[in-house]
């Protein structure tokens, strides 16, 4: 039926009591935000925990290879030292001393490619000479790349390594150019004597020293970004746009290289924080409550408003919601008592031998002592020992040994995570508490001490019991409203329930005066034709009789025949499909049947006959749907929506606009589903009103028309009967788009019965 009739001054209250009611929910809101932010700032430094603990392991990685790395690079450069003191002693070298020290050096080194010792820089001796017979008496000036290495090295009077280097063996290698200077005497300057050359395997050198690529590492050699700009790839692969990892200096004989480790995924994810997910928990079961007992408080005054003639019913609801009242705030107080129980923090710092250095106000009150008493000592003091022997136990790595003493609690310190120990007091007291250590460094890196922070987990303790008491009395509450709660829940659906077929049938009613307006000009128009015909007949007939007709009267009177029957055809044309339109939409509305049927022809229908509430504007109403495939499925829900969409956007989205445009236009996604895309070029939505556009009973024209089921309606019919999704983009000034995507079978689907 229509709701024309309806008074403006109660549907504005009621929409206003939906407001407030909604609104009484702030508590729900407010901690259910907190709640959120306080985890995630937990969460977020649980995360870089994790990253910073990994990145100190990394460290340590790193630098063993790095230790490695030098090793082998003396080994492997050492016969250039030899050789070279040799002929600063002796002023000169001979093949046979200088083969026999090489030789013992390959020994030790066998990834040694040649050794090359060249007096005035022309290669005399070579070792091995097989496969090197082309370096034996080569002037380096002749090669300048290799020219220019002997000339870096005699500038700076000292070993020079270079790498890579693509040797003419095969392979890539690196090479140490060692100038050798020597002195006609003591009080003799230095005369340039030669250099001594080493080649060497690079991948053979890298293996050696143990520093290998694996399935967890990313591992690389780089030149000094000091020396060459930027540093230069030695060896290994790395990605420039990933993690930067850690970097450590590695030392060798005539350079320093780079070595740079990251793990080949990024940090590895720390998972939940156990404190945010305790927040995130505790914070919902509260709002939980609070939403409980808010919805409570709603219901007992819509109770006292609608049930105002039974005054001693309203006198016990009224009692018993001033008792809820009273319960939820002594709950809360005895809530906030537990809190308010908790003592002061206690702060202890020590240096790297153990010895107490910082115990603050809050470690008197905690543990009884004075500062004064314990500086000096080991926080062994206050620490029962089969906790120290049950962490020395956690912590032991076979075969290592276990820590003991003060360096469990340094051990500790490495990941900083809380720990729950039990202190004893001066006066022999046990008191939990949760303990952080951390370890504190300067500036630039360097372990300075240790930092531990205390909490005295007693009230906690007691809290929880009280804690765990208020919980069991909320429940039993809890289930003490929870029937009537149930039963104002079914009330509300029913209200809703016929609210949504009043918006049905009011449809419908707009349908039936739109199609009879629509047949109102066609019809006249034949009237008025057939009413000049039938006149012009009788001229014609009275003629004929008195035998006064003449051919010129016959010819016209034909002429305007042929002219009133177009003008009949046309219209009742037109009409007929009207109403041809309205029979098939209106089946479709009034009955949830199921038929094959195609998108365009209930699109057309409905567009057909909501044209008339569009003539009086300038709007334009176009439409593109070109889909072959056939539905399986409810026009009339379909139809309903779509007009429901076309009475939005008349509405709202186009009022105030001169000359509007409407659109609706589909196209097929995949096998199963189509997407319906119904759009205008109207003055669109804030943000807030897009969010809550498809709530029940929210209109931005309550009093003037809306009711705010329409696109509640829609949002339902799509998602329930049709087995569809929908959503809303809009923006002020930017028009409204509504998407639907809707199977091409939709579910199967059985009506509810009618009260």
């Amino acid at each position: 039926m229509s709701t024309d009739h309806l008074p403006e001054v109660p549907r504005a209250a009621a929409g206003g009591s939906t407001l407030r009611r909604i609104a009484e929910f702030w508590p729900v809101w407010v901690g259910l935000g907190v709640s959120l932010m306080v985890g995630l700032l937990l969460q977020s430094a649980h995360h870089s925990r994790s990253v910073a603990a990994q990145k100190r392991q990394l460290e340590l990685q790193a630098q063993s290879m790095r230790d490695r790395l030098q090793t082998q690079g003396a080994l492997t450069f050492s016969p250039t030292t030899g050789l070279a003191t040799l002929v600063q002693v002796d002023g000169t070298l001979s093949r046979e001393r200088f083969e026999r020290l090489i030789e013992r050096s390959r020994t030790l080194v066998p990834f040694i490619r040649s050794v090359v010792a060249s007096p005035d820089d022309i290669a005399r001796y070579v070792y091995p000479l097989q496969g090197n017979e082309r370096v034996v008496n080569l002037d380096y000036r002749s090669v300048p790349a290799q020219w220019a290495q002997i000339q870096q090295a005699k500038e700076q009077k000292a070993p020079r390594l270079f790498a890579p280097v693509k040797l003419v063996q095969g392979g890539t290698g690196v090479i140490q150019r060692t100038p050798v200077f020597v002195r006609a005497n003591a009080a003799a300057p230095e005369q340039y004597w030669g250099v001594l050359s080493v080649v060497a395997d690079l991948e053979s050198f890298i293996a050696a020293s143990g520093v290998a690529q694996d399935a967890q590492l990313e591992v690389a050699l780089f030149s000094d970004a000091a020396l060459t700009t930027p540093a230069a790839l030695i060896w290994g692969q790395w990605s420039s746009g990933a993690e930067a990892g850690v970097t450590a200096a590695v030392d060798l004989p005539g350079a320093q290289w780079v070595l740079r480790v990251r793990p080949r995924s990024g940090w590895s994810d720390a998972g939940a924080a156990p404190e945010a997910l305790a927040v995130w928990t505790g914070g919902g079961l509260v709002s939980l409550l609070l939403g409980l007992l808010v919805r409570q408080s709603q219901r007992l005054r819509r109770g006292n408003r609608e049930l105002s003639r039974e005054m001693t019913r309203t006198r016990s609801v009224q009692s018993a919601l001033e008792s809820s009242q009273a319960e939820s705030l002594a709950a809360r107080d005895r809530l906030q008592a537990v809190l308010d129980a908790a003592t002061e923090v206690a702060i202890i710092s020590t240096d790297l031998e153990g010895r107490v250095t910082v115990f603050n106000r809050g470690a008197e009150h905690m543990l009884g002592y004075t500062a004064q008493e314990v500086m000096g000592k080991s926080p062994g003091l206050w620490h029962v020992g089969s906790e120290i022997s049950a962490a020395a136990q956690a912590l032991h790595r076979p075969p290592a040994a276990a820590p003991s003493g003060f360096e469990v609690f340094a051990r500790l310190a490495q990941d900083a995570e809380p720990r729950t120990w039990t202190y004893v007091t001066k006066d022999a007291r046990n008191l939990p508490v949760s303990l952080a250590l951390s370890t504190v460094r300067a500036t630039d890196g360097t372990a300075l001490g240790f930092l531990g922070i205390a909490r005295d987990l007693s009230a906690q303790k007691r809290a929880e019991a009280e804690l765990r008491q208020l919980t069991e009395e909320l429940e039993s509450r809890v289930e003490e409203r929870t029937e009537a709660l149930r039963a104002a829940m079914q009330t509300l659906q029913q209200a809703q329930e016929g609210l949504a077929r009043a918006e049905k049938l009011a449809a419908l009613g707009s349908l039936v005066a739109g199609v009879a307006h629509e047949l109102n000009t066609p019809i006249g128009n034949c009237l008025i034709t057939a009413s000049t015909l039938q006149e012009h007949t009788r001229t014609i007939h009275t003629a004929a009789a008195d035998g006064t007709m003449r051919k010129s009267a016959f010819d016209a009177y034909l002429n305007d025949m042929h002219q009133g029957a177009d003008i009949l055809l046309r219209g009742l044309t037109n009409a007929a499909e009207l109403v041809q339109h309205f029979k098939q939409l209106a089946v479709d509305q009034t009955s949830e049947q199921r038929r094959t049927f195609l998108l365009g022809s209930v699109v057309e229908d409905v567009v057909s006959l909501s044209k008339a509430a569009w003539k009086g504007t300038a709007h334009q109403i176009e439409i593109a749907v070109e889909m072959p495939t056939p539905l399986d499925s409810y026009p009339g829900a379909l139809g309903r929506v779509l007009s429901n969409l076309m009475q939005n956007a008349l509405l709202h989205g186009l009022d105030g606009v001169d000359q509007g445009r409407f659109r609706v236009w589909a196209r097929e996604m995949d096998a199963n589903t189509i997407e319906v895309r119904v759009e205008d070029n109207g003055a669109g939505m804030t943000e807030e009103v897009r969010r809550r556009a498809f709530d029940p009973f929210f209109t931005t024209k309550l009093g003037k028309g809306g009711s705010g089921l329409g696109l509640n309606i829609v949002y339902n019919t799509v998602t329930g009967v049709l087995g569809g999704t929908i959503e809303v983009h809009s923006r002020p000034g930017g028009g409204t788009q509504f998407v639907l995507r809707l199977p091409y079978k939709a579910p199967s689907f059985t009506p509810a019965a009618s009260p």
